[in-house]
């Protein structure tokens, strides 16, 4: 009699670990991880690029490497959470032998610049993005500056793009959402009982970290008036719903490309070739050289 009454007790309790487990530890944890730095050994500098250290204007640190154009044009690069400019080192190679200027560096709190914050969501990387431009600026003659960022940098690029005219054209491969703002943009998610977990993550960052969520991306989007958009992204679902919406808010100055059969990211794994020509001939039509 005894063992019949233990089963219910213990599924019940195994039911409760994984409620609390799932709905209380993983989205605190997940918070509490964006806030950490993520350094990360970078190898040795491509050929063709120097390196330089960017200061942003709250005083951060961002270690880069430089490549000057030949065609005019200047592409900042910007690489995934956790991730540094050594994630990005062919997409660098690749829009240099191409004759594109590069600009990558290290994103706050990332491989070996400095910086506390969510880094893990990007939060302040709107800063990184200034000096970055800043930056371009200085440089003689001043190119046409474009953008590409994957993941975590394509949303930071699309969450600014209304601050920054200077960035004509800006690729975003890979982006979803790093706020509750964003997250909450599609109706779907505003129910609690899916953005819960959401809900709890970004405010346990916040109240971590005393910082306050970036500009959501589809109010950069709107308020941006000639940003040219790309957007790639791979067939999975909140990849597709976000992307579909951020290219339906602009149609006019957007194209799509969903790469089926691809993990996040990694269409120029499996398609380097076409993912080289797609980027190239985005460039190419949007970032004229006067």
């Amino acid at each position: 009699m005894k063992r019949k009454h233990m089963i219910p007790k213990i599924t019940i309790r195994s039911l409760i670990v994984v409620l609390v487990l799932n709905y209380i530890v993983y989205p605190i944890g997940a918070g509490f991880f964006a806030t950490l730095r993520y350094p990360a050994n970078i190898g040795k500098t491509p050929t063709g690029f120097s390196d330089i250290t960017l200061t942003t204007k709250d005083k951060v640190t961002l270690a880069a490497w430089y490549a000057p154009p030949k065609n005019g044009r200047t592409i900042i690069l910007m690489h995934g959470a956790t991730n540094s400019r050594e994630g990005v080192r062919r997409q660098a190679l690749m829009l240099l032998k191409d004759g594109y200027g590069v600009l990558t560096f290290d994103l706050r709190g990332h491989g070996k610049s400095s910086g506390d914050g969510v880094n893990g969501f990007g939060w302040d990387s709107q800063l990184d993005i200034e000096s970055a431009v800043t930056f371009l600026k200085s440089q003689t003659p001043v190119a046409q500056i474009g953008a590409l960022g994957l993941s975590i940098g394509g949303e930071t690029l699309l969450s600014a793009s209304s601050s920054f005219p200077e960035i004509k054209v800006i690729i975003s491969d890979g982006a979803t959402f790093r706020s509750l703002g964003d997250y909450l943009a599609l109706t779907s998610k505003q129910p609690l009982y899916v953005s819960f977990i959401a809900r709890l993550m970004y405010s346990s960052a916040a109240f971590l970290s005393q910082k306050n969520p970036p500009t959501r991306i589809i109010d950069s989007i709107q308020v941006s008036v000639s940003t040219r958009y790309f957007f790639i992204f791979a067939n999975i679902k909140n990849e597709v719903l976000y992307n579909q919406m951020y290219h339906e808010m602009v149609l006019d100055r957007s194209e799509i490309w969903i790469v089926k059969g691809v993990g996040h990211i990694k269409a120029f794994d499996v398609y380097p070739v076409e993912y080289e020509k797609r980027i190239l001939d985005f460039f190419e039509k949007y970032l004229p050289v006067s």
